[in-house]
């Protein structure tokens, strides 16, 4: 039977250098349901890659006051992302007090600060709170977000960022219509956004420059519902 797990960050962990495999969450083939990451205001610095490689099919995942520090997460595949490269029909996502600093980050399709891609199963919700993501360089061939690069890929979800702040990143997309500060595309679903997007340079993967700080690339398919956090401060 599957149950949960709680795994605790006790102390800085300093990953520079060292091999790393990605975690994969397959709730399809037996294993936990739910899994707690608590970072306990812990820093994990240098990783060569994401924390967790993909969520899938009924798993979920929580992740409380971590910092990633140096990631290093160059994909050759079609996702990117500092915690999460992709999720796919899972059971829940959460990010409280989660950061990502210093950060290189790029796919051949979606890249994000925190997750790369984004499809939740039916009726569940993505949830991303009092997060940041900082003086990091984000790079897709695809979408392209500071937090994430295509969220809700499938329809009836929700994805909720409020308290979450974006500041000094290099982003970069396939066009403009796919580069955000905080998304780059909002897919099927409904998309709650309360977010600070600061001193942010967007370009198009040729190198063209778009509008400084633009929030959110497209909504294909959705609804996006921004709050009234929402601010892009000069």
């Amino acid at each position: 039977a599957r149950t949960d797990a709680t795994v605790d960050v006790l102390c800085d962990i300093d990953m520079t250098g060292k091999p790393w495999a990605a975690v994969y969450l397959d709730g399809y083939s037996g294993q936990a349901r739910n899994v707690t990451i608590n970072g306990n205001d812990k820093k994990i610095t240098g990783l060569g890659g994401a924390l967790v490689s993909g969520v899938w099919s009924n798993a979920g995942v929580t992740f409380k006051d971590l910092t990633l520090v140096g990631s290093k997460v160059e994909s050759t595949g079609s996702y990117a992302g500092a915690f999460i490269l992709s999720t796919d029909s899972c059971y829940s996502i959460t990010l409280d007090n989660c950061h990502v600093e210093g950060a290189t980050i790029s796919s051949s399709n979606y890249a994000g600060g925190l997750i790369g891609y984004s499809s939740m199963g039916s009726g569940r919700v993505l949830t991303i709170t009092n997060c940041s993501v900082k003086d990091s360089t984000i790079s897709g061939n695809g979408s392209a977000g500071g937090v994430i690069g295509h969220a809700l890929g499938g329809g009836n979800t929700t994805a909720a960022i409020t308290g979450t702040t974006v500041t000094g990143n290099a982003i970069s997309g396939e066009k403009a219509a796919k580069t955000g500060a905080v998304m780059g595309t909002v897919g099927a679903g409904t998309c709650e956004l309360a977010a600070t997007v600061d001193g942010n340079t967007l370009k198009t993967v040729s190198g063209d420059t778009l509008v400084a700080d633009q929030i959110l690339g497209r909504a294909a398919g959705g609804e996006e519902a921004l709050g009234g956090g929402e601010t892009a401060d000069e």
